[in-house]
C-alpha cells in the first residue's frame, strides 16, 4: 500500500480511473468568513508521479461528485445541498472532462450506459427523496420509477434501489423492464448495502444473512460460504 495523497476532503470519495493511472479527488479551498461552509476544489492526481492538477477551481461545489464512467471523467453538481443551492441550471447537471475543462452534458445525472440505452436520475439534491429514474433508449425517454438508479443492461432492463422512509431500516431492490414492469424484486430489511467493486452489491442483514447482487448481469445469489461481517463491511 502506497500513500498517494493526504489531506483530501473527507466528505467526498476519491475515484480511480479505469486504467489505474489517475485519481480524482476533492480538496478544501478557501474558508471565507460568512458562508456556512468552506469552498472546495477538485484535483487529478497522477498515480506514478503523485503530482496534482487542478480540474475544478475553488468554489461552492455543494455535494458535487466526480467519477469515471462510460462518458469518461464526469462531474455531477446537484441543484441543492445541505448548505444551500448551487445556483442557476447552467451550474448544475452532468459535466464531462474534455482534457481542459468540464463541459455541460445534460441536466440529469448520468448513471450508466449499455448499448443504445442510457440510465439517468432526475434529482434536486442527494438527500431529498424520491429521485426519478429515467431511461433513454431507441423509443425515446421514459421516467420508470422513483428510487436510486444502479445499472442498466444492453436490453434496457434496469436495477433500482428504492429505500424506505428515513426511520425504516428496509428497502426494495427492483429489476425493471424498459416499460417499467417489475421483473423481480427483493425486500431487504435491516440491511446494510456495500459496493464491492463496480459491479457487485452486497446486502448484509442483522441476522448475518448475506446476499450478493451481480449488477452487470442483474443476478442475485447467496454465497455458500459465510462471509464474516467484519470483512464484508469494509470490502471495496
Amino acid at each position: 500500500m502506497t500513500v498517494l495523497a493526504s489531506g483530501v476532503h473527507p466528505s467526498w470519495n476519491a475515484d480511480v480511473s479505469p486504467d489505474g493511472r489517475s485519481v480524482a479527488a476533492f480538496r478544501l479551498g478557501e474558508c471565507v468568513p460568512g458562508p456556512p461552509v468552506c469552498q472546495t476544489r477538485a484535483v487529478l492526481i497522477d498515480v506514478a508521479s503523485k503530482t496534482e492538477r487542478e480540474i475544478l477551481p475553488g468554489g461552492y461545489h455543494l455535494a458535487a461528485t466526480v467519477e469515471w464512467n462510460a462518458l469518461g471523467l464526469t462531474l455531477f453538481q446537484p441543484e441543492c445541498a445541505e448548505a444551500g443551492c448551487a445556483g442557476p441550471s447552467d451550474r448544475s447537471g452532468t459535466f464531462v472532462w474534455d482534457g481542459s475543462a468540464f463541459k455541460k452534458w445534460g441536466d440529469l445525472r448520468f448513471v450508466a450506459k449499455s448499448g443504445e440505452w442510457t440510465l439517468l436520475e432526475q434529482l434536486h439534491a442527494f438527500y431529498v427523496e424520491p429521485r426519478a429514474v429515467v431511461v433513454r433508449g431507441p423509443q425515446g425517454e421514459k421516467v420508470l420509477s422513483a428510487g436510486h438508479a444502479l445499472t442498466i443492461s444492453s436490453n434496457g432492463e434496469t436495477l433500482v434501489w428504492r429505500p424506505g422512509t428515513p426511520t425504516e431500516q428496509r428497502g426494495m431492490l427492483l429489476r425493471l423492464a424498459p416499460d417499467g414492469r417489475v421483473i423481480w424484486q427483493a425486500e431487504l430489511v435491516g440491511t446494510l448495502l456495500n459496493m464491492i467493486g463496480a459491479d457487485t452489491l452486497l446486502a448484509a442483514a442483522p441476522t448475518n444473512k448475506i446476499e450478493l447482487y451481480d449488477l452487470k448481469r442483474m443476478l442475485r445469489f447467496a454465497p455458500t460460504t459465510p462471509i464474516p461481517y467484519a470483512v464484508a463491511g469494509v470490502a471495496r
